[in-house]
């Protein structure tokens, strides 16, 4: 199955795949999350509410 593949072309297309993964994974996006105080509900045994958050201005 592989013989017929050219080792360069392989070599080549292999690479850019690589650097490609690199570069959407060197992306980072800031999140912060919080539970938000007093949402809650202990009559009815309901927990607190959490927000998490994406920040845009750490987006490229």
């Amino acid at each position: 199955m592989f013989e017929p593949i050219n080792p360069k072309v392989f070599e080549l297309c292999f690479r850019r795949w690589v650097e490609s993964i690199v570069e959407a994974a060197a992306q980072v996006i800031p999140i912060d999350g919080k539970t938000l105080n007093g949402s809650y509900d202990r009559k009815q045994g309901k927990s607190a509410l959490h927000l998490v958050a994406l920040h845009k201005s750490g987006m490229n």
